[in-house]
């Protein structure tokens, strides 16, 4: 057979092997309930084998990946804040992309939780990096086990990206503008707990078994993390130095004591001054609580913390100096375009996205080709730019066109909130010196206290190594399952080192083998008989497929062979 030939057939081989395994496991996945990972794992399963399709996996895996959450940066967000930070930059186009949306590839996730059609911060993170859908408010907990911890470990999630990506030897990072102990940065490693569980005398914590979020940044997994950074000194230290621990205990100084080379930075200062070591680990603790908003501090004589993009090059900085080969996973969070969004506070969200854009095009710009750069959300507000606006006015202001739609003579805002403390924001009479105010409260349709999360799809933006399978629609969960596939983590599951036979010294097989096959997909001795009649069928389809494109090369028809190498091309 033609050389050129013989590339077609092995090209098909692997095509139709890779979809043998996936669809396999597809089929396994599918006798599993919402409360097991495995359920959603089938989904990531499902997803791959449509990407695959039409992409082989030619190319090596990322050896970092930095995943940007920016939480409660919804799609409205995203477009309003454009808007937004166009007017105050006086630019006639009101659409310039944000750094993240000029990434090669981008797809929509839905964001329901295990319980709930409209996810928490906390059920959203969990989703994001450890695959499980879970109960609102809980971190690192399985479905079904209650609050009082008295399972231990049978009721934790101990497959996160994080925590199987230091059992596979890599470096991991955590950075965020709240407090570490808030439920996105503490979805990295806190295991078992309410969201409010953040010290050892919260309210959700009494009559319990369980470890409260701040100690556990000395326990398994986060003790071995290379870099923790953000607020939360109050939520570590006892109230005998002003915080609001009851047990003695001062949890930074703890975790400075623990064995290897660490530093605790506390300032903006200790962090221009850290001078990095290869083996560094090291605890940033900024603030007593979440940090302030930006905006605000951008308006103080001088600066009380660092910005989220001093934070990020820092912790980038000794990622990249450590010795390890292994590579890194770094989780950075702009965690106040969501607080801002909760007091309805739409100039302050703005400025929290802009930095958020920010920190990602410097960091960026600091990586290399291999490393895979994700920017999502956890969820969206309940947030809407009800039409019609003309370009000429504010998108901030009460100026819609109605047409004779306002039933009660009163102008529409722009921008509006279904619910919150906007409800209070006299839509007749706010000026324009009003919305330009940093603390303007854009009005809502509902009083409450506090603005409502949005249960609608959000966006994912991805660039690097294999960006290409985090587009089309998915599950939250398949993000961390893309990840964990990506960066060879479960080896419980399908990854890209068993589909492309990573050797030893990183050379590549073109088709994955049998054993890969087997100890992927059909080691579960409770596999029932349905699943393997679907395995066999899939097998003979792969066989048949196989089978046909070699008769194909063997007619010596050159426009058929051309026609198979361009549809696996």
């Amino acid at each position: 057979i033609h050389e050129r030939s013989k590339s077609t057939l092995i090209e098909v081989m692997h095509s139709a092997s890779v979809v043998v395994l996936l669809a396999t496991a597809v089929a396994v996945g599918a006798q599993y309930q919402q409360s097991e990972i495995q359920f959603w794992n089938a989904l990531g399963h499902e997803h791959l084998e449509q990407k695959l399709k039409w992409k082989a996996p030619e190319e090596k895996g990322p050896k970092n990946v930095i995943f940007f959450l920016g939480d409660g940066m919804g799609l409205s967000m995203v477009t309003a804040g454009r808007v937004i930070a166009a007017e105050k930059a006086g630019r006639d186009y009101r659409n310039q992309k944000w750094a993240f949306e000029k990434f090669d590839f981008s797809g929509i996730l839905k964001t329901s939780s295990y319980d709930f059609h409209t996810t928490d911060s906390a059920a959203g993170a969990m989703a994001l990096f450890t695959g499980h859908k879970v109960e609102q408010n809980t971190l690192g907990r399985l479905p079904g086990f209650g609050e009082t911890c008295e399972k231990g470990d049978a009721a934790h999630v101990n497959d996160g990206i994080a925590e199987l990506a230091l059992a596979r030897g890599m470096d991991v990072g955590v950075v965020s503008t709240t407090r570490l102990t808030d439920a996105t940065p503490a979805s990295n490693f806190a295991k078992g707990v309410h969201r409010l569980m953040e010290f050892d005398n919260s309210t959700e914590i009494q009559n319990t078994k369980c470890v409260d979020i701040a100690q556990q940044i000395v326990r398994h997994p986060a003790d071995k993390f290379k870099v923790l950074m953000g607020g939360g000194h109050a939520y570590f230290t006892p109230k005998e130095e002003g915080g609001y621990r009851t047990d003695g205990r001062n949890i930074e100084k703890e975790w400075l004591s623990l064995p290897g080379h660490r530093s605790l930075l506390r300032t903006i200062d200790d962090i221009n001054a850290h001078n990095v070591n290869y083996n560094d680990q090291v605890l940033g603790v900024f603030h007593d609580k979440s940090f302030n908003y930006h905006l605000d501090e951008l308006n103080n004589t001088k600066r009380t913390q660092p910005r989220l993009v001093d934070m990020a090059k820092k912790a980038l900085e000794v990622l990249q100096k450590s010795t390890n080969d292994n590579g890194f996973y770094l989780m950075i969070e702009g965690g106040h375009i969501d607080l801002a969004e909760h007091e309805n506070k739409m100039n302050l969200a703005t400025e929290e996205l802009s930095e958020f854009s920010h920190t990602i095009e410097t960091i960026r710009g600091l990586v290399g080709e291999d490393t895979l750069v994700v920017v999502t959300a956890d969820h969206g507000h309940a947030l809407t730019l009800p039409g019609y606006v003309h370009k000429q006015n504010s998108i901030l202001a009460a100026e819609v066109e109605t047409d004779g739609m306002d039933a009660d003579g009163l102008p529409i805002p722009n921008i509006h909130f279904a619910a919150g403390p906007g409800s209070k924001t006299n839509r007749s009479t706010y000026t324009e010196e009003d919305r330009k105010k940093d603390h303007f409260v854009s009005p809502a349709a509902y009083p409450a206290h506090w603005g409502a999360h949005g249960g609608e799809d959000i966006g994912i933006w991805t660039q690097g190594p294999y960006s290409w399978i985090f587009s089309g629609s998915m599950e939250n969960t398949q993000v961390a399952y893309m990840i964990k596939f990506l960066l060879c983590l479960d080896q419980n599951e399908p990854t890209l080192c068993k589909l492309r036979r990573e050797e030893t010294g990183g050379n590549y097989a073109t088709a994955p083998t049998a054993a890969a096959f087997k100890d992927d997909v059909l080691t579960s001795t409770s596999t029932p008989l349905s699943v393997i009649i679907l395995a066999v069928v899939a097998v003979a389809g792969a066989l048949s497929t196989v089978i046909l494109s070699t008769l194909l090369i063997r007619s010596k028809r050159p426009n058929k062979v051309e026609s198979i190498e361009m549809n696996h091309s």
